[in-house]
């Protein structure tokens, strides 16, 4: 079964709840997410009160050995993943300071 009317982790989670008591499911869940979202979307599902153990479906990779010259001149390719960190360190942050997430 998929849950597709949530528009984030947060209600994500609060559907997940009922759908697990109308299934009568009392051990604990398996949350699978990306390993960047992981952190924010077991703070969902601790906040709902659902145990759950994290299963990663992704990492994102960077393979650099560390030299004198990766040290000083950066590796602009990376600028573009900056984002997804960015997105949800705030998005963590926000979710706490809102209550949604432990």
């Amino acid at each position: 079964m998929v849950e597709d009317k949530s528009r984030n982790t947060y209600e994500s989670a609060l559907a997940a709840k009922p759908f697990l008591a109308s299934k009568q499911v009392q051990d604990t869940s398996i949350l699978i997410t990306s390993a960047m979202h992981m952190p924010r979307a077991l703070g969902c599902f601790a906040k709902a009160g659902i145990p759950v153990k994290a299963h990663v479906a992704d990492y994102i990779l960077v393979r650099n050995q560390f030299n004198w010259e990766t040290v000083l001149v950066p590796d602009l390719s990376l600028l573009g993943q900056w984002q997804y960190l960015l997105k949800e360190m705030v998005g963590l942050q926000v979710y706490r300071w809102t209550g949604k997430a432990s």
